[in-house]
């Protein structure tokens, strides 16, 4: 067993009392201080981290949005394919005489109107543009009310109707676009 005996006087021993009290403090007030410089540094290190994971998922979501919008151009495609077979198969089986639909729609050209195009479309109906040139207003009226009343158009339109003069002679370019009936061919 040990004893320890304190020979000090009074005065120093409190002296010495304090100063280990204060040697107690300093210690805990400067691990406090580093504990808190390391916690500042690792909360520093820990939010770099998170910005740059941060960054990196943005990244990784701009790249599958960016794939999403692909994966719907490609859905609209293939559904336009997919129309566009499905326009064909109704063609074939319905089995189009396409030189009696021209016969019967150069029937209803007036004689002072001339066709210069014709464009067939299958989507999203089928229709049909038609652009020409006439000697009056009255000519492309006439060829207008006659797709009216044919039972192969419905929903005529006129899309333009414009005054050209070349070598003093007056025409009217026309632009007319209409649905085509498929069960009337």
């Amino acid at each position: 067993m040990l004893i320890t005996i304190n020979l000090l006087p009074p005065e120093q021993r409190n002296k010495k009392t304090e100063i280990k009290k204060g040697e107690k403090i300093f210690t805990l007030s400067f691990t406090i201080l580093a504990c808190t410089v390391a916690l500042s540094i690792l909360l520093f290190t820990y939010n770099t981290t998170i910005k740059q994971q941060l960054n990196t998922i943005n990244s990784q979501i701009s790249s599958e949005n960016s794939r999403l919008n692909d994966y719907k151009g490609l859905r609209t495609s293939l559904n336009n394919m997919s129309n566009t077979l499905i326009y064909i198969d109704t063609i074939e089986k319905k089995s189009i005489n396409l030189e009696s639909f021209l016969t019967q729609f150069s029937s209803i050209i007036p004689e002072k109107a001339q066709v210069t195009s014709l464009e067939i479309s299958a989507l999203p109906s089928p229709t049909i543009d038609i652009s020409g040139k006439a000697e009056s207003r009255t000519e492309v009226i006439k060829l207008f009310e006659k797709m009216k009343t044919s039972p192969f158009f419905s929903e005529p339109e006129i899309k333009s109707l414009d005054k050209s003069v070349d070598k003093d002679v007056a025409s009217f370019q026309f632009s007319i676009s209409a649905k085509i009936l498929l069960e009337k061919l």
